[in-house]
């Protein structure tokens, strides 16, 4: 090797291996907001599940009640 020839991998252009650090930036950037897309989701999700067993609860409860007064005899009133 001749003093005035660089080696073939620190010429500037030479074909480099693996990611260079704003490329793992960017990749960890993407999939950061692809989580944080997901997590969102899910969070609606479990809100919805929360709102529907409520929805569910109070309608059962309405639906005993008006059992509840459907038992009850009607009862005539007099007219004057």
């Amino acid at each position: 090797m001749r003093g005035d020839q660089e080696p073939e991998r620190l010429r500037r252009g030479a074909n480099q291996a693996g990611f260079s650090l704003l490329e793992a930036l960017v990749s960890v950037a993407l999939v950061s907001t692809v989580l944080l897309a997901l997590s969102a989701g899910l969070l609606a999700s479990v809100r919805s599940s929360q709102v529907a067993n409520e929805t569910q609860k109070i309608d059962a409860a309405l639906s005993a009640y008006s059992e509840t007064v459907k038992a009850v005899p009607l009862s005539v009133c007099p007219t004057v």
